[in-house]
């Protein structure tokens, strides 16, 4: 992915991992999760209902790498 790179590239000693999440039941672990596609990070929904650009993907990474 574009955005993991864009994050490794700012923070290379930081570990991420980004996965797909397609199994109904895996997607259900999180109630709040209504309208696909849904973007995770760290357990917290960023987008929803729309693919955001890499730009945002990037950012919001970053941001959640600066919070662990």
């Amino acid at each position: 992915m574009a955005a993991q790179q864009d994050l490794q590239v700012n923070n290379p000693d930081l570990e991420s991992d980004i996965l797909e999440v397609t199994d109904p039941g895996e997607i259900g672990k999180y109630a709040f999760v209504l309208i696909l596609p849904t973007l995770v990070i760290n357990e917290k929904v960023v987008s929803s209902g729309r693919i955001p650009t890499r730009d945002e993907v990037t950012n919001w990474l970053m941001a959640a790498a600066r919070e662990d």
